[in-house]
């Protein structure tokens, strides 16, 4: 599979995305 560098890039950004997302909701249910 071919992954031209821009769509690698988003692919990884949505990664990091996700990531971030579920960190967040991790700290809110510690404050909790």
């Amino acid at each position: 599979m071919i992954i031209s560098p821009g769509a690698k890039q988003v692919i990884e950004t949505g990664d990091i995305l996700v990531v971030a997302e579920r960190d967040a909701k991790l700290k809110d249910l510690e404050e909790r």
